[in-house]
């Protein structure tokens, strides 16, 4: 192998690892907002069912009249 040929397999796998790098800061990037708006969603429904669940126990709940 010359010089020359060791050259340019080290320039191309220059750009292949440049390649690779690109392609996972690309995946984890996605892979962030994804689960980001995934845990958001997650937050909201469980807000609602907590809100859901408190309106069901005021809906129940008697006043009492003696007590005041």
């Amino acid at each position: 192998m010359s010089l020359k040929d060791a050259g340019l397999w080290t320039v191309a796998g220059m750009f292949a690892a440049l390649a690779v790098g690109i392609l996972f800061e690309v995946w984890k990037s996605n892979y962030y907002e994804r689960a980001y708006w995934a845990g958001r969603s997650e937050g909201w429904k469980a807000s609602l069912e907590h809100q859901q669940k408190l309106q069901r126990m005021k809906s129940r709940a008697v006043f009492d009249y003696e007590k005041n």
